[in-house]
């Protein structure tokens, strides 16, 4: 759908993205994007975490509406109040479409996106749902299923729905501008980092640092660290294990940064050597937009893996640049994720 200046009285676009950083960010880049271009009101619902507000509260320019909606827990007794917060949801989205008399909506997929999908079809409102990753998730699938347009970032994501689905191939929208594109020096300087130190960047998403955390920390117990003045790392740790971090690095007499969240993240990727990085969508496609070497672990949990599949792709596709590893593997051997790390900073 294109929109223009003139569409600004009668264009009101609501963005749906929630539950983690993987969502809400993307989300926020595109709404960035539209308000920027259109001039468009802009509606924004996400859940009621803490991780969805904080995001979204520096927007001033958009209307937030939190929903009800918890993580679905499975088939047993705590289906009952899931049902009742879904529900709940549904009503507060139809309210609130209805309130801002919404006139389009753009989903970025996750279990959010079914109230209000739902309340949609019942006002009548056009509606589209963004796959950032190369296997779409149950609720982009049930979508597809009903005829709801879905853009996808990977041409291969048509393959995993249905023959009869709508799919556009889009591109990840990076939430960085070209202009923002320096060299490692300049980077350094403006963070007014050491020019001369191997930097290490390690980042880890809303839901998956303590894994690397903890790897981290073996690599730091089990290791002669060797040319330890001549390395010096940043780490994106995530709020619960920050100070850990923090002291386990004083501990081991390694020069770092750590912070429960990067607030300059471009300037440290164009200033790091390389980086350690999970398999989200919106990790890789800024790894890419960098052309950063790096080392990705996938973050695997029981109902999905599809940072595996992300991580394969990039994985095959720029061997040059980026190197696998399986979490599993490394838990039981992280010896070659070890010495990986080792070369890097010798």
């Amino acid at each position: 759908m294109n929109y223009c200046k003139n569409d600004k009285q009668n264009t009101v676009i609501c963005f749906v993205a929630g539950g983690s950083g993987g969502h809400i960010i993307p989300g926020l880049t595109y709404a960035q994007k539209f308000f920027e271009v259109t001039g468009a009101r802009i509606i924004f619902m996400t859940t009621k975490k803490e991780l969805d507000c904080q995001l979204v509260r520096p927007y001033k320019w958009i209307n937030h509406v939190p929903l009800s909606i918890r993580a679905f827990p499975g088939l047993h007794v705590m289906l009952i109040p899931w049902i009742y917060y879904f529900i709940k949801s549904f009503f507060e989205s139809f309210s609130a479409l209805r309130r801002y008399k919404v006139t389009h909506i753009k989903s970025m997929g996750a279990l959010l996106s079914l109230p209000v999908w739902l309340a949609a079809r019942l006002l009548r409102i056009s509606y589209e749902v963004y796959e950032f990753n190369i296997i779409p998730g149950k609720a982009v699938n049930f979508l597809a299923k009903r005829g709801v347009p879905v853009y996808a970032c990977f041409e291969e994501t048509k393959r995993y729905l249905p023959a009869s689905a709508l799919v556009f191939v889009t591109q990840y929208p990076i939430r960085f501008r070209d202009d923002e594109i320096m060299s490692s020096e300049k980077a350094r300087s403006l963070l007014k980092l050491d020019q001369n130190k191997r930097i290490l960047f390690i980042v880890g998403g809303s839901q998956g640092s303590q894994g690397l955390n903890d790897l981290i920390e073996r690599w730091l117990e089990q290791q002669e660290i060797k040319n330890v003045e001549n390395i010096f790392i940043i780490h994106q740790s995530g709020q619960r294990d920050c100070e850990r971090m923090r002291m386990l690095y004083a501990h081991y007499n390694v020069a770092a940064i750590v912070s429960p969240y990067i607030e300059q993240i471009a300037l440290v990727y164009q200033a790091s050597n390389a980086v350690i990085s999970r398999c989200g969508a919106g990790a890789l496609s800024e790894l890419e937009f960098f052309k950063k070497t790096a080392a990705l672990i996938p973050l695997k949990t029981s109902y999905t893996s599809h940072q595996l599949d992300n991580g394969a792709w990039y994985a095959n596709h720029y061997p040059d640049r980026y190197i696998l590893f399986d979490q599993d593997v490394l838990n039981s051997d992280p010896r070659p994720f070890f010495n990986w790390i080792e070369c890097l900073l010798s």
